[in-house]
């Protein structure tokens, strides 16, 4: 993407989807449902989100050039995410006095970082693959312009 808020806002907007979703997957997984029974701090789907976008921040993901991206950046994300469930999970405990289960926990830590992995690597691959076509084009259209000329001879 050639504008860099653009760009910001596409990751964010991901990241913010990929936690509503790796939030909602774990709840499916631990109890079957869309929300914990019998738990008054259903309101992670609206912090965990921000809580998420906030750390990927600090840690400077958003940052990161991905077409160029390596193993260290994919660490970041890790790092970010388990930061930021520590963060819901300190927030649940001050505000709530209880939490989810650890087990909740683990699956959400999954899913998001599977999520996150997933999309950033999708578009380093849509990336490269953009600039190998523009520059296959380039190199097409070169040898079109080598290859086409034409040379007119006359008399007089």
């Amino acid at each position: 993407m050639k504008n860099r808020y653009l760009a910001l806002l596409f990751f964010v907007g991901l990241d913010i989807v990929s936690a509503v979703v790796s939030l909602a997957l774990s709840f499916i997984v631990m109890a079957n449902s869309l929300f914990m029974p019998n738990m008054s701090i259903n309101y992670s789907y609206i912090v965990w989100p921000l809580i998420l976008v906030l750390v990927f921040y600090v840690f400077k993901i958003y940052n990161i050039l991905w077409r160029y991206s390596k193993f260290g950046e994919l660490l970041r994300i890790v790092f970010a995410s388990l930061i930021s469930l520590g963060v819901l999970f300190v927030t649940q405990m001050a505000l709530f006095g209880r939490s989810y289960d650890v087990s909740n926990y683990i699956f959400t830590f999954f899913f998001v970082n599977t999520l996150v992995i997933v999309q950033r690597m999708a578009f380093k691959q849509f990336a490269v693959n953009v600039r190998n076509a523009a520059k296959a084009k380039a190199e097409l259209d070169d040898d079109l312009l080598v290859s086409g000329n034409i040379m007119l001879i006359g008399a007089g």
